[in-house]
């Protein structure tokens, strides 16, 4: 279902999304068809027949994206006290471009200055695809995360599952481990 169909049909569907959506809180346990993600490849640039010329986008559910909006201010509330000031993704009024613009500033403080400065730069990557989730999950409940809330992410994060599509076909789904 496309995220116009829903941004259309707000008013109608918004009472039985509320109903299902507190059902699913209250037992748990998130929807599975709603835990499957359909990646589709789409081309960067160069040869178009190497894999590593394209990066893969997954369509999630539109009424999974509606839940997880309804939970982040939630779960905020609980992991915000840890986030550190210096944290600049995934935190509202940050990104990489005010991480750049504050590193930037220090730089030319540091010059101005006459100071040394030292960089190291990582790269952890497919971080995100690499968590685990019992860890996650036992992280939240250190910060307060528990009962329906916490079993209910454990079930969003379990048993997701993908498929490839390219040109009309679909693969077999897998399971993701992580």
């Amino acid at each position: 279902i496309s995220p116009y169909f829903i941004k259309t049909c707000a008013r109608e569907i918004s009472t039985p999304l509320h109903i299902l959506f507190n059902k699913s809180l209250l037992a748990g346990v998130f929807p599975t068809l709603w835990k499957k993600a359909i990646i589709v490849p789409i081309y960067k640039s160069g040869d178009k027949c190497l894999c590593e010329n394209y990066r893969p986008i997954s369509i999630l559910s539109s009424f999974a994206k509606v839940f997880e909006s309804l939970i982040y201010d939630h779960l905020y509330h609980h992991v915000s006290p840890y986030i550190s000031s210096s944290q600049h993704g995934f935190v509202n009024c940050r990104s990489t471009i005010s991480n750049l613009l504050i590193y930037k500033d220090y730089l030319c403080s540091a010059f101005a200055n006459r100071q040394q400065v030292d960089a190291i730069y990582t790269d952890f990557q497919k971080a995100f695809d690499k968590v685990n989730h019992s860890l996650l999950c036992n992280k939240l409940n250190t910060f307060g995360v528990c009962g329906d809330l916490l079993r209910w992410i454990s079930s969003y994060l379990s048993r997701r599952s993908q498929l490839v599509a390219i040109r009309g076909f679909l693969s077999s789904e897998i399971i993701v481990p992580s």
